[in-house]
């Protein structure tokens, strides 16, 4: 659904060509399947002795994603834990772990990993987001702002990350965020989410966004967005019970390692389950 939030699913590392030194057929089994497959691939890969060292880190990540997916994170953050001692330097584990203490709603350490992967890529887009999330979740809007600008940077034709700008911005005095929506409008695609981002600009009504999104009972990733920016939307304007049953939708639709859900999570945690 999103090319971010991603929101909070990590994208899995380029893995080697079959045959080269350090790889075998079960790591290339753990990368390209799913579910309890891949699992039980990469702990065949992993116990092997067969892989160089890089890979095996590569191998307890791909792992690690495959618990995260299952809700598993004590299994989660032992492989992302196990990937760092293995490769230090590599900015993909420490962007995922953090997504592990994100779930977990410990933010201060989410922030600290994705510092840390930032520190290591400058140019990673997802651990911007990412960071920009755990910062609106601690109510941060400022710092949040400008690195869901970075990610918009490096990813101009993003239009979630043109609308969690925007949310940031709106919670912030004086931001010039509806000036800025609307210049960063111009450059995007009029295919959905776009009405979103009418919504936001004040063109169309939330009656109209609903009309627009149709039947969202067969696109759940549609019912998950209508939920959350919808609600963050009434939210903002004051209109707390609204939000709370749209958000309440959100967290019904939403997959648990996407952004939504967590945001969903944490704004009707502070409207008190209404």
């Amino acid at each position: 659904m999103k090319s971010w939030w991603f929101l909070w699913m990590a994208a899995l590392l380029a893995t080697p060509a079959m045959g080269q030194n350090g790889w075998n057929d079960d790591a290339q089994k753990c990368n390209d399947l799913s579910g309890d497959p891949a699992i039980e691939a990469c702990t065949r890969a992993i116990a092997s002795g067969q892989l160089s060292q890089p890979n095996l880190a590569v191998t307890y990540m791909n792992r690690g994603v495959e618990w995260r997916h299952k809700g598993d994170d004590e299994r989660a953050m032992a492989d992302y834990n196990q990937a760092i001692v293995l490769d230090p330097n590599n900015a993909l584990a420490y962007n995922d772990r953090g997504n592990v203490w994100a779930d977990r709603a410990d933010f201060t350490r989410a922030i600290a990993d994705y510092d840390k992967a930032v520190q290591l890529d400058p140019s990673y887009l997802k651990a911007y987001n990412n960071r920009g999330v755990a910062r609106f979740v601690e109510g941060d809007w400022a710092a949040a702002g400008t690195d869901f600008a970075h990610s918009h940077a490096l990813g101009p034709k993003d239009d979630y990350a043109v609308l969690w700008q925007a949310m940031a911005g709106m919670r912030q005095k004086n931001s010039g965020w509806a000036q800025q929506l609307d210049e960063e409008a111009k450059e995007l695609s009029p295919e959905w989410p776009m009405p979103l981002v009418r919504l936001y600009q004040g063109q169309i009504t939330a009656d109209q966004l609903l009309a627009q999104a149709g039947d969202t009972s067969a696109q759940p990733e549609r019912l998950c967005d209508v939920g959350f920016y919808l609600g963050e939307w009434k939210l903002v304007h004051g209109q707390s019970q609204e939000a709370a049953a749209y958000l309440k939708q959100a967290l019904s639709a939403c997959p648990h390692t996407y952004s939504e859900y967590e945001i969903a999570a944490a704004e009707l945690k502070l409207l008190g389950g209404k």
